[in-house]
């Protein structure tokens, strides 16, 4: 047991150490973007400065909020070129699973997954630092109102979600696929359930009884004498049932779930 929580202990902080390079990572990509940036609206500012001495510092300067807030606004609608390219970026990035597919090589017709190589963030021509940024997102003007969170999760993300659109098609499949006289059990696993009356005396409180619960969803072919019909090869019926069971042993292993 302790050897376990060490080990997952290890691992946490390893995934943090990762987590926070990405951080920094995209940190940095930012700022040079930003620099970037700054060189272009200084080089345009000096193609485009007057003879009677007008500055090249592109920086606004602005009377209140309120016209900061108009200004920035009409920067988001101006920005990019057109509003057809914003709107085809902005769509394409409208969740989670089109978010990640920005970061990884594209797949070619009848392929149904990305390269398992590149869902590793093992590929070197693809990756998070890839993930396109708006000119809002990078403009000196909106920097303060520019929150980055969460977007470390893209490393892993991209792995997760391909490893529960897999699972999801494996269980469709054998659903479709049972065979007769044969059933699908999938099994979740919950430890740790504290049972408490409602009207407990102190000494109970101090010694509370805790449970682990498991939850299991069964698919079966229907059989007469139970749901009225009966399953056959030209017309299959799947039944789908739930079983909880409630059990005091707190022990999570390969003989706990089997057992119950």
């Amino acid at each position: 047991m302790l050897r376990e929580k060490r080990r997952r202990q290890e691992q946490d902080v390893q995934s943090e150490e990762r987590k926070e390079t990405i951080r920094e990572q995209t940190r940095e990509r930012v700022r040079r973007l930003r620099e970037k940036r700054r060189e272009e609206l200084r080089q345009a500012g000096n193609d485009t400065a007057h003879s009677e001495g007008s500055t090249s510092d592109t920086t606004p300067v602005f009377k209140s909020r309120m016209a900061k807030s108009r200004a920035l606004k009409k920067t988001g609608q101006a920005l990019p070129e057109t509003p057809e390219k914003k709107a085809e970026l902005l769509e394409s990035i409208s969740s989670s699973p089109q978010a990640v597919d920005l970061t990884l090589c594209q797949w070619n017709d009848g392929q149904e997954y990305h390269k398992l190589k590149c869902l590793k963030r093992e590929c070197d021509q693809w990756g998070v630092e890839k993930f396109p940024f708006l000119p809002e997102e990078i403009s000196d003007e909106v920097e303060e109102h520019v929150i980055w969170k969460r977007y470390d999760l893209l490393q892993d993300y991209s792995y997760h979600s391909f490893m529960a659109k897999w699972q999801q098609n494996q269980l469709d499949s054998l659903i479709e696929n049972l065979p007769k006289d044969e059933v699908i059990h999938v099994h979740d696993y919950s430890k740790g359930y504290s049972c408490r009356q409602q009207d407990e005396l102190q000494s109970e409180y101090f010694d509370v009884a805790k449970v682990s619960l498991h939850v299991i969803i069964l698919y079966r072919h229907a059989v007469e004498p139970v749901d009225g019909n009966f399953s056959t090869d030209e017309e299959p019926t799947i039944i789908k049932k739930h079983l909880f069971v409630i059990s005091d042993d707190e022990v999570q292993d390969f003989h706990s779930v089997h057992k119950a």
